[in-house]
């Protein structure tokens, strides 16, 4: 199983599917290493690494898969893809949005479906 995690300027974020839906941690309520410990508990064995940080040597137990190309680019391609599947699932499909990333910095991108879907 996988998983998504955002080592950031700021905090740790991941989120993963676990057995009654998506779990989401964050560093701002849990040290890192227990959010590692919670993805193992719940079967995670590979995650997908975005952010600025170099993840702690804890999740070297896990199978990682870095971002190409350009990091800030594919955090934001990676962001599009999540907000489509969310919004999917809660059956809201949206061809086009405008999504907003608050975090130490705030980035803003337009949406479109053709962009998307040309994505890797």
């Amino acid at each position: 199983m996988g998983a998504g995690i955002d080592f950031g300027t700021t905090l740790v974020k991941a989120v993963w599917e676990a057995v009654n839906g998506y779990r989401f941690l964050s560093s701002a309520d849990h040290d890192p290493e227990a959010i590692g410990r919670q993805m193992t508990m719940d079967g995670v064995t590979r995650i997908n690494i975005a952010g600025r940080n170099t993840p702690p040597s804890y999740f070297n137990r896990f199978e990682t898969k870095l971002p190409c190309g350009k990091r800030i680019e594919a955090e934001i391609k990676t962001q599009a893809l999540g907000a489509r599947k969310l919004l999917e699932e809660q059956e809201n499909p949206l061809e086009d949005f405008l999504l907003v990333s608050i975090g130490t910095g705030t980035v803003y991108a337009k949406v479109s479906a053709k962009q998307v879907k040309n994505s890797p």
